[in-house]
């Protein structure tokens, strides 16, 4: 490389630094944490929680000024390619950076108050899988989206085997763990072969529409396989079936703040780089059938796995394999309404998701730690709030109006029915568009009888001693969880026109 070259490089980078505010600030954060808990972890152990939240919170304040602070029009019209193209600035990823950030303090707001005692090593990791979801979000590259997604998945694989407490958590972590880990590297091997493989077609990973004109002009069947493998390992951060086995594991295994964070940042940070890499491999013929494949196998799995449940979180954890297929659905169809659908429902999604898990983990600190749905029998009546808390996310996960999970729905399904008018019911795209639209409008109804089935067991059934006295829940759990109530009810009222429009 010649000096003009290498200063070339350097302005580059040094003109990113200041729009990489989010990435850099969790960065900061990071050492923080460690540091502190370093100091801590003997005198002080609980120290470290609290000033991995209170980090958390200053980075999404920050990054909540910096996007008001960018034109939303200037993001869509020019993005901005940061350190020479391999991280982009734009709508999408500073959506997806936003829902990362949330599900991640959530989580850790979780852990905290986790009754069994969690290892300060936890926090740590909880901001090292922030900050690969952020870097996930902004990829532009195929060796951005492998270091983003290897960061988080490091970061997963530890929080998951962390344990402390009873023998039978140790083993049942210990295993949902080797799983994870055993997926993952499968998983990643698929992702990196699609990528030289991609490499070897293009001469490329530069993702954006210099991608899509090599890959037209490469032999379509090579093309299909390598960006099969690159799907496939992406649908194991999605947990999209069939790379979907070992959700339930780890969603009994771990503690409801990781599963919370994980359930919502991996999923929707994979998700943004299926958004983008939609656009990188546009001239892919079989590409939108690939998607539809994934995503009607997550909605079947997803659904008929999740029936059959009787521990809270294993039934999220397949119920989470079926969203999955909601949120592909509209990058069946691309286009500005598909990717419009995608953006709303990552949201609706994150949003219901977190609400769920924060009521769930309500009900289990009453009910001795545990999420077997049979112990929770009575507990809505006991826990009013936390008992209309779930309702709210498990009638918002259906799709019940007036929850923003219907407004969700509608958002992915228009552009599905709509794509059924244009196209001709004799193509091929048009029977796969038409089976997709009607798989996700049958199984919303499938849907009913795993989600209410936990409204039910808190409300309409209960045991001998449910009018007995209880422990209040207190502020610090009817707050939050009344206020994300408000909010799924608010997006599913007056905040159609936002989210529609």
């Amino acid at each position: 490389m010649d000096i003009s070259s290498l200063a070339s490089s350097l302005d580059s980078v040094s003109a990113s630094l200041p729009l990489l505010g989010t990435e850099l600030a969790l960065t900061a954060l990071l050492l923080v944490v460690l540091v502190v808990h370093l100091i801590t972890r003997r005198r002080w152990p609980a120290f470290t929680g609290y000033v991995t939240i209170a980090g958390l919170l200053i980075v999404t304040v920050f990054w909540f000024s910096q996007t008001l602070g960018l034109d939303s029009y200037t993001l869509s019209a020019r993005p901005w390619a940061l350190m020479g193209g391999a991280l982009e600035l734009d709508r999408w990823a500073q959506w997806f950076k936003g829902l990362v950030l949330g599900g991640t303090l959530v989580g850790a707001l979780l852990t905290r108050s986790e009754a069994r005692p969690v290892a300060g090593e936890t926090y740590f990791l909880l901001v090292a899988l922030a900050l690969g979801g952020v870097l996930m979000a902004g990829a532009n590259h195929g060796l951005i989206v492998y270091l983003g997604i290897e960061l988080a998945s490091l970061a997963s694989y530890v929080l998951v085997a962390l344990s402390k407490g009873d023998t039978l958590s140790e083993r049942l972590r210990a295993e949902a763990a080797t799983k994870y880990i055993v997926y993952g590297a499968v998983s990643s091997a698929m992702m990196l072969y699609g990528f030289s493989l991609v490499y070897g077609l293009t001469g490329t990973l530069q993702l954006g529409s210099g991608l899509a004109l090599r890959l037209a002009d490469a032999d379509p069947a090579a093309a299909t396989v390598a960006v099969s493998f690159v799907l496939i390992g992406l649908a194991y951060k999605l947990s999209a079936a069939p790379m979907h086995f070992w959700s339930p594991d780890v969603y009994e295994a771990a503690p409801g703040g990781v599963v919370a964070a994980l359930a919502t940042t991996s999923k929707l940070a994979a998700l943004a780089i299926v958004l983008r890499l939609t656009d990188s491999v546009a001239t892919v013929p079989t590409w939108p059938l690939l998607v539809a494949g994934l995503a009607l196998l997550s909605l079947t799995v997803g659904s008929l796995g999740a029936l059959a449940q009787r521990d809270a979180k294993r039934l999220l954890a397949y119920g989470g394999v079926a969203q999955a297929g909601y949120l592909l659905m509209g990058l069946v169809v691309g286009g500005a309404g598909g990717e419009r659908a995608v953006l709303v429902y990552a949201l609706v999604y994150a949003l219901l998701t977190l609400l769920a898990f924060g009521a769930g983990a309500a009900f289990a600190s009453r009910a001795e730690g545990s999420w077997q749905l049979d112990r929770w029998q009575g507990l809505g009546r006991r826990y009013p709030v936390a008992g209309v808390a779930i309702a709210v996310a498990m009638a918002g996960l259906v799709g019940l109006p007036p929850t923003a999970g219907f407004i969700g729905k509608l958002a992915v399904f228009l552009p599905l029915a709509e794509a059924v008018q244009q196209l001709e019911l004799s193509s091929v795209m048009g029977v796969v568009v038409l089976i997709v639209l009607g798989a996700g409008l049958v199984y919303s109804v499938v849907s009913l009888f795993f989600y209410l089935k936990v409204a039910a067991r808190l409300f309409l059934e209960s045991d001998a001693d449910v009018d007995a006295p209880a422990e209040a829940l207190g502020p610090w759990w009817n707050l939050p969880l009344a206020l994300g109530s408000a909010i799924a009810l608010v997006l599913g009222t007056v905040g159609v026109n936002w989210l529609l429009g």
